[in-house]
């Protein structure tokens, strides 16, 4: 998830398109405008396999939204870029959708102190991007199309695979996989410590969160 949270930015909820991911809260760059987490659904802590792999959360789409973007990308010149995420900018032009959802939980704390909780998990739901539909009324502009994967952010002091690394990141792909292995330090959490700019995570490309942070600097 080097690969995982770098890429978004916030453009379009391929939800909206689809009709089957709902939008929680309010998504505005006002921090004023928060969402309600009254009207958020709770949701359980990370789960794992017997060899310590995440299962895949089943929940997140009733989570806090908190950006999107279409085919966002590294700079060539950035370090630490992993091999499936060269491999995937070498793609279609456009790029795949992604949508970004926080945990509750997280989010609540976040609000609070400015920092992540542990047990923070960030979920990243990948489309691709179509330009055609069946009933062929679409112009101009693109959808999203078929879910590609599901890719997931989790910061664990306590690990059930054994690492020392609080942040581990995963891929279920394809999306109905039921367990993931964490990705290597290197592969992600190297690039994520670089770059990001709280804690590892991409807040600078997440709206709700992003306002957040400007507003604990005034």
């Amino acid at each position: 998830m080097g690969r995982l949270l770098t890429r978004w930015l916030f453009v379009l909820p391929a939800g909206l398109a689809l009709g089957a991911v709902p939008l929680v809260g309010n998504v505005n760059s006002n921090p004023q405008e928060r969402v309600d987490l009254g009207k958020v659904t709770r949701s359980a802590e990370p789960q794992y396999d017997g060899n310590g792999d995440l299962k895949r959360p089943t929940d997140f789409q009733t989570w806090v939204f908190v950006g999107a973007n279409l085919g966002l990308r590294y700079r060539k010149d950035v370090q630490n870029i992993s091999h499936r995420e060269q491999d995937r900018q070498k793609g279609t032009a456009s790029g795949d959708f992604h949508n970004v959802y926080i945990r509750p939980e997280s989010y609540e704390q976040y609000l609070k102190s400015g920092t992540f909780p542990d047990l923070t998990v960030l979920v990243m739901d990948v489309y691709e991007a179509k330009e055609r539909d069946q009933q062929d009324i679409v112009a101009k502009g693109l959808f999203p199309g078929a879910q590609r994967s599901v890719e997931v952010a989790v910061k664990n002091s306590k690990r059930p695979d054994g690492s020392k690394t609080d942040w581990a990141y995963y891929v279920f792909d394809p999306p109905t996989q039921k367990t993931a292995k964490a990705f290597p330090d290197r592969a992600c959490n190297d690039c994520h410590r670089k770059h990001a700019s709280v804690d590892n995570v991409w807040v600078q490309f997440y709206p709700v969160l992003r306002a957040e942070e400007k507003a604990r600097e005034k």
